[in-house]
């Protein structure tokens, strides 16, 4: 059952503005940026690719690396092929891999906040916390000050045992980075 009592799911309801036209800035005020430029035509598959499934997550980044549909946006295309990935699908995963080799430093920073605030509030994924943590600490260690109350409030809904082990991926993660880059489809935080 969702806040208001109806037992219709949040994500549904996000879903249903989107396809509407509306953007759920309300219900999921972290997706704003997310939805907000997005073309009528492309509302649907947004919503699709929210509601968890992977392969309108890749559909949608790959919409965002042509501009067909949305603004042209490396970004979020990397964000959503790395959800996609996270949900079992190996080629949006060498994707991400692709264009995150190609971005700047902010961007890269950009987009570790972006798949920590998902995998926190569960979107277009299952929430999970340990990789939301794993994908903050990367945002943190690059500077990105958003990341530490977002850290600080995962501290205090996890366990030690958690925290110590989103810490161990995210360290995972920067070391297989410090040699190649293309090790980012086995150290991506994977769906629980």
């Amino acid at each position: 059952m969702d806040a208001s009592g109806t037992g219709v799911p949040k994500i549904s309801s996000t879903a249903n503005a989107l396809a509407n036209g509306q953007v759920a800035t309300r219900e999921l005020p972290t997706m704003s940026g997310l939805v907000s430029d997005a073309a009528p035509p492309v509302r649907m598959l947004m919503a699709k690719a929210i509601a968890g499934n992977s392969a309108a997550q890749a559909s949608l980044a790959e919409h965002y690396v042509a501009g067909n549909g949305v603004t042209r946006d490396r970004v979020k295309a990397v964000v959503w092929f790395v959800i996609a990935g996270a949900g079992g699908d190996r080629e949006a995963s060498r994707s991400a891999v692709r264009i995150m080799q190609n971005l700047q430093p902010f961007e890269t920073d950009q987009v570790h906040f972006n798949l920590g605030t998902m995998f926190r509030d569960g979107i277009g994924t299952s929430r999970n916390l340990i990789a939301a943590y794993s994908w903050f600490s990367l945002a943190q260690a690059a500077g990105d000050v958003r990341a530490t109350p977002a850290l600080l409030n995962l501290e205090q809904v996890m366990k030690p045992t958690e925290v110590a082990e989103a810490r161990r991926r995210a360290a995972a993660w920067t070391d297989s980075h410090r040699t190649s880059a293309s090790n980012l489809t086995n150290e991506i935080p994977r769906r629980r």
